[in-house]
């Protein structure tokens, strides 16, 4: 199904206050009150921060997206934990959204989290899904070791989410390859994922401060702000089974 659209970027303008981004719009911080600008990497400040970020443009339908179902049309994009805070007990919530940001009326309160956007599936936090505003527990995926939950996430590590249309009519979340969270696509209060009106979204909060778009990271490797231990784990290419 080849690689995410290399040009996915973060919208810049629609986010909270709460979050910084750089990395010329592929990054995503929390901007922690301890810090007079992007998170501080020296600190193990643990004050509440956090927010929403949005890619800038809808993802491009493709086939193939979910390889046991190659007909099936859909969507997806990746991101990599580039700095992590480990003694917070939830985390990343991802996903995606059919609110366009760039509709989003002006003299409107842009919201702080993803969860308060209409016609949002996300999946992770406290190991929960959020469909428009409602919460259900993850479930544990067949063959897993126990339920998924963001607070085991460490630097490094990469997730994937997808969308897949009919036949396969599903929303998968993957960590390092691995499916971790699954259900059906139809279940998501989202329009059908061909249809190009789908924008990927994800909450940096908890102890994900923050994420760079795509399956990598710099040399300069990840950071744990929790124990400033490095783990530079950034998997691959998503091979959904």
């Amino acid at each position: 199904r080849g690689s995410p659209d290399p040009e996915l970027l973060f919208h810049s303008a629609f986010k909270p206050r709460t979050i910084f981004i750089g990395g010329g719009g592929r990054t995503a911080e929390q901007l922690r009150p301890a810090a007079s600008g992007k998170a501080a990497r020296s600190s193990t400040s643990h004050l509440p921060s956090g927010g929403m970020a949005i890619l800038s443009k809808a993802l491009v339908p493709r086939a193939g997206v979910a390889r046991d179902i190659g007909a099936a049309r859909g969507v997806f994009f990746q991101v990599t934990i580039e700095v992590c805070d480990s003694a917070w007990e939830d985390g990343i919530g991802i996903g995606f959204t059919s609110t366009d940001p760039d509709q989003w009326p002006a003299n409107k309160v842009r919201p702080r989290y993803a969860t308060t956007l209409p016609r949002t599936c996300l999946c992770g936090y406290s190991g929960r899904w959020i469909i428009g505003g409602r919460s259900e527990i993850i479930r544990n995926v067949r063959g897993g070791a126990g339920a998924w939950t963001p607070k085991s996430l460490r630097a490094g590590d990469v997730i994937t989410a997808m969308l897949v249309a009919s036949p396969a009519d599903v929303l998968r979340i993957l960590v390092n390859d691995r499916v971790v969270a699954e259900r059906s696509a139809s279940q998501c209060d989202l329009p059908d994922p061909s249809s190009g009106r789908i924008w990927g979204v994800v909450d940096v909060d908890g102890c994900c401060v923050k994420v760079r778009l795509g399956a990598g990271i710099p040399e300069k490797g990840p950071v744990d702000l929790g124990d400033l231990a490095t783990s530079n784990t950034p998997g691959g290419l998503p091979r959904p089974c």
